[in-house]
């Protein structure tokens, strides 16, 4: 279907917000998303779409209604606000250490 490219570009918009609320509400990090599945393989096989492959209204409310959803993840989120390079750093060093060592 001709619809395909800005179906998929759509589904994965909404799969990507999804994802960040289970970042920031739940601190984890979620790629199969079957609870949602459905629905998103419904946007992405156009059913937000017009009869010229336009993105309906309903499409952009849904979008306005997960981005004020995620403002309020980030204000309430209690992840800080920079990550811990330091942290990150040293487990990047033990990683290359063990993978030098034949360990991974």
């Amino acid at each position: 279907a001709s619809h395909g490219k800005l179906g998929k570009h759509m589904m994965h918009l909404v799969r990507l917000y999804l994802m960040c609320f289970d970042i920031l509400e739940k601190g984890e990090i979620n790629t199969y998303r079957e609870k949602e599945h459905d629905w998103l393989m419904d946007i992405r096989n156009g059913k937000y779409l017009d009869e010229n492959d336009q993105p309906v209204p309903e499409f952009f409310k849904i979008v306005d209604d997960l981005e004020a959803r995620m403002q309020l993840s980030l204000e309430r989120s209690s992840l800080p606000d920079k990550p811990n390079y330091k942290k990150i750093n040293e487990f990047v060093m033990s990683v290359n250490e063990r993978i030098v060592r034949g360990e991974i």
